[in-house]
């Protein structure tokens, strides 16, 4: 368990016994107070998980420069997409950066739902990565709450969809980029599985094989 979660608890516990021990006449009070150190508490939880989604991102999942907790967040929103542990080992290798000089570019193929799933956990990175919300759906949900639909679309752009370009890169796929636009749109329409909404765009309109299920890639895999 991280040193902050652990302060997290602690404040929440303290927190609790405090307002328990409140006489029923004082506590209305001390509601705002209250309320005030729980939302200090999420702020802090939120910021930490913000900053490790940015390191993950950052590292491009190379499991070899993952902190503990970094690798502890990893699994778990691996283990949201996945239902086996074959499965899960297929989509973490999917996820890892392929630079080894030594190896040769050849032409490979990710199925949409692979590849729908990696990019659901780079959504998800990149979302907690903004600090405004939570995972995919309860993220983008919060950003229109907070921004409206246009604004939120132009942080998802800008901030999200940079970090699916670039994974769709490591992947052999260039120029997704100047797509931002329709991906952002593509994601806002479809909160609970982005990454297969843009995963099935690109097999059907972009791909050099078209509608064939799979996205043909060029990567030292």
């Amino acid at each position: 368990m991280n040193k902050n979660f652990k302060k997290s608890t602690i404040i929440l516990l303290s927190v609790s016994i405090l307002a328990s021990s409140i006489p029923v006449f004082a506590q209305s009070k001390n509601t705002k107070a209250l309320t005030e150190i729980n939302d200090c508490v999420n702020f802090k939880e939120e910021n930490y998980n913000s900053s490790l989604a940015n390191s993950i991102l950052e590292k491009n999942f190379d499991e070899d420069l993952l902190t503990d907790e970094e690798s502890k967040l990893l699994d778990s929103l691996v283990s949201k997409e996945t239902k086996s542990t074959e499965e899960k080992e297929e989509i973490l290798e999917v996820l890892k950066t392929f630079n080894d000089p030594y190896l040769r570019s050849v032409k490979k193929v990710i199925s949409v739902d692979k590849a729908g799933k990696a990019l659901n956990i780079v959504i998800d990175l990149a979302l907690l990565a903004t600090g405004e919300g939570g995972l995919a759906n309860a993220g983008i949900k919060e950003l229109e709450k907070k921004y409206g639909v246009e604004k939120a679309k132009e942080i998802i752009e800008k901030k999200v969809v940079t970090k699916v370009a670039k994974k769709l890169s490591d992947w052999g796929l260039k120029g997704m980029l100047a797509h931002a636009g329709r991906f952002a749109g593509i994601i806002i329409d479809n909160i609970f599985d982005p990454g297969t909404a843009i995963a099935k765009f690109i097999d059907n309109h972009l791909d050099a094989n078209k509608g064939n299920g799979y996205l043909d890639v060029n990567v030292p895999w």
